[in-house]
C-alpha cells in the first residue's frame, strides 16, 4: 500500500503534461487573437468542439457528427475556403400582354399574323373574325407563345400595324407555386403512410374503412392540388398575348365616318329576309313558351270554366226562352 504513491507519480506527471499541452494548442488561436487585433474572430463553438475532440482522443471515444461538422468549417475558414451557394429558385411570373393594332390590309396582316405564331412556336388559344357590310373588320386572338420568345413575339406583332393599346401586366407565382408543390410532397409523405398502415390494418373492418377513408382523402387532394400546380406552371411557362387587329375607318373629326363598303341591293334584301325571319321565328317561340306557361294552369281553367261555361249556356238558353214567349195584354173588366 505504501508503494501506490511512487507508482502513481509518473502517471500524474505524464497527464499533467498531455493537458498542458492541450490547453496550449487550444490557447494558442484565442493568444493570437489578443496579439493581433486585425485577425479574423475566433470560433467559439469550433474551440469548445476541439476540446471535446481531445477528450475523444484521451478517452477513445468516437467523434460525434457535429464536432466534424465545425472542424471541417474551421478547416475551410483556415484556408480561404467560401461555403456554396444555395441554389437559386426559379421565379414563377405568370406574363399577360394586350396589343391594339389598326391596319388598312386586313387580310395581308392576319396572314402575317400566322406566320409569327408559327414562328414564336405559338398556338392559338382563340380567334374570332367578325365582318359586317358597313362597318370595319375587327380580329381578336390569344396567342400562348412560351416565355423565352416573350420580348420577341411583342415587338415583331407590334411592327405589323399601327398600335393603339400596349400593356403588359405581370403577377409573382413563385411563393404560391413552391408553397403548393411542398404542401404536395408533405402529402404524398403522409398518403405512403396511410398505405403502409392499410397494409397493417388487418383485425377490424372498421379500423380498415377508417384508414381507406384517410387514404382516399389525401390522395384525392393531392390530385386537386397537382392539377393546379400544373396550371400554374402552364400560366407561368406559356405567357398570353390578346391581340385585336382593327381594320382603318378614314375619319374626319367634322364629320362622321366613311363607310368602308357600300351594301348592294342584294345584300340589303337578303339582310331584310334575314331580320324578317327572325322575328318570325322569335313570334313562334314566343307563342310556344306562353302555351308551356298555360300548361300547369289547365286543370284549374278545366275545373272553373267548365262550370262557369254551363252556367252561362243555361242562364243565356233561358233568357231566349223568355223572350220567345208571347206577352197577351190584359182586358178590361
Amino acid at each position: 500500500m505504501k508503494a501506490f504513491p511512487f507508482t502513481a507519480a509518473p502517471l500524474l506527471l505524464m497527464l499533467i503534461g498531455c493537458s498542458g499541452s492541450d490547453v496550449s494548442q487550444l490557447a494558442t488561436p484565442i493568444a493570437k487573437q489578443h496579439s493581433n487585433p486585425m485577425a479574423p474572430p475566433v470560433n467559439a463553438a469550433g474551440v469548445e468542439a476541439q476540446k471535446r475532440v481531445l477528450q475523444s482522443k484521451s478517452d477513445d471515444e468516437p467523434i460525434s457528427q457535429e464536432d466534424g461538422q465545425l472542424l471541417e468549417g474551421q478547416k475551410a475558414e483556415k484556408q480561404g475556403g467560401q461555403p456554396k451557394p444555395q441554389p437559386k429558385v426559379a421565379r414563377k411570373i405568370k406574363h399577360t400582354a394586350d396589343l391594339t393594332l389598326i391596319t388598312d390590309e386586313f387580310d395581308k396582316k392576319r396572314d402575317e399574323l400566322q406566320q409569327l405564331i408559327v414562328k414564336h412556336d405559338g398556338y392559338e388559344a382563340m380567334a374570332d373574325v367578325r365582318s359586317s357590310p358597313g362597318s370595319p373588320r375587327v380580329g381578336t386572338w390569344r396567342v400562348r407563345a412560351p416565355i423565352e420568345h416573350f420580348s420577341a413575339f411583342r415587338d415583331a406583332v407590334r411592327k405589323l400595324a399601327e398600335v393603339e393599346t400596349d400593356t403588359v401586366n405581370t403577377e409573382d407565382l413563385t411563393d404560391q407555386y413552391y408553397d403548393l408543390e411542398a404542401n404536395i410532397k408533405n402529402l404524398k409523405a403522409e398518403q405512403e403512410s396511410w398505405r403502409e398502415m392499410l397494409k397493417k390494418t388487418t383485425d377490424k373492418l372498421e379500423n380498415l374503412i377508417a384508414v381507406k377513408r384517410e387514404l382516399d382523402r389525401v390522395t384525392d387532394e393531392i390530385q386537386r392540388k397537382e392539377g393546379r400546380l400544373r396550371l400554374m406552371a402552364n400560366l407561368t411557362d406559356l405567357t398570353t398575348v390578346n391581340l385585336t387587329l382593327r381594320e382603318r375607318q378614314k375619319f374626319a373629326p367634322d364629320k362622321g365616318p366613311d363607310v368602308v363598303e357600300a351594301a348592294t341591293f342584294g345584300m340589303r334584301a337578303e339582310k331584310t329576309f334575314e331580320d324578317s325571319w327572325a322575328a318570325l321565328r322569335d313570334f313562334g317561340q314566343g307563342l310556344a313558351l306562353v302555351g308551356i306557361a298555360l300548361a300547369p294552369w289547365l286543370p284549374v281553367l278545366i275545373v272553373v270554366g267548365v262550370p262557369v261555361w254551363y252556367w252561362w249556356r243555361q242562364w243565356r238558353k233561358h233568357v231566349r226562352t223568355a223572350a220567345a214567349v208571347p206577352v197577351t195584354p190584359a182586358t178590361p173588366g
